[in-house]
């Protein structure tokens, strides 16, 4: 079991829609595991690193400048398949990131971002300055404050930014009660199928069709997490898949991983394997 004092998250309100937890982990090289797989969650990824570098390894992702991971700060895409971190210590702040707010924050469009990561002075200029005033500060809270503002500094509220958080928790709404088949475009506020691909490309960073098994595969693993006394075959009816076997195929797609594995192996927090 993890430590209580080793993870410990911030929901802020100033950019809700957009950001949805600032948090902080920390793991001391005392501790008996030094490898975490990390499953796709179908946010974008801020990272401050507060410690030494880990290593990361993850064929199919692109490392921009160097390794990102050797950075103070970096930006990491939506994650369709799994990522490993090897380490003596661990100590990071993040920032989860709705999948609009690449574009809404940064002027990125999210495809840009999708299985990449980004070192974070080529988004701002002052990351100098963010990076002298959180290895100052001595609490998570006052950190979590500092990256919620400096955050906020950048949004600039659009009529395009709220439509495109409005189709997100329209299809998370969707994910729970249609079927895994073709996303139902006719249930996202009416754009035709040209409109919704620009417009998932843009802020999604997947075509519609990928999107739509990604957050069928995302409500599976959120529902083979928090319930423990689910057979597979349970877990894959909840979550809108026509049997055990096509949802373990769809698993696999995201993680390379078979949803027992992560069923029997899954850490205290979601999404999250630690060995």
């Amino acid at each position: 079991m993890l430590r209580p004092d080793t993870f410990r998250a911030y929901i802020p309100q100033k950019l809700k829609g957009l950001v949805t937890m600032i948090w902080e982990h920390k793991m001391e090289n005392d501790l008996p595991f030094r490898r975490q797989t990390i499953f796709p969650s179908g946010c974008h990824g801020l990272f401050f690193r507060l410690g030494k570098p880990a290593v990361i390894i993850q064929a199919d992702t692109q490392l921009n400048n160097g390794n990102p991971m050797h950075a103070f700060g970096f930006m990491g895409g939506i994650q369709t398949n799994t990522i490993s971190l090897n380490f003596e210590s661990y100590h990071f702040l993040g920032v989860q990131l709705q999948p609009a707010a690449c574009y809404a924050l940064f002027g990125l469009p999210a495809s840009e971002l999708t299985n990449m990561a980004l070192e974070c002075h080529n988004i701002s200029k002052d990351m100098h300055l963010i990076e002298e005033q959180l290895l100052e500060l001595d609490t998570f809270e006052k950190r979590a404050h500092c990256v919620e503002n400096w955050l906020f500094s950048f949004f600039n509220p659009s009529m395009e930014a709220a439509m495109a958080v409005q189709m997100e928790h329209r299809l998370k709404a969707l994910s729970s009660t249609e079927p895994v088949g073709s996303l139902p475009y006719a249930k996202l506020l009416g754009y035709s199928r040209s409109q919704t691909h620009r417009l998932f490309m843009k802020w999604f960073g997947l075509s519609p069709g990928v999107y739509w098994r990604y957050k069928k595969f995302l409500k599976g693993l959120e529902t083979i997490h928090h319930e423990d006394e689910h057979s597979l075959t349970q877990v894959a009816l909840a979550s809108g898949f026509y049997d055990q076997a096509h949802f373990t195929r769809t698993f696999k797609e995201f993680t390379g991983i078979s949803p027992k594995v992560y069923q029997r192996d899954k850490s205290p927090i979601p999404g999250h394997i630690i060995s």
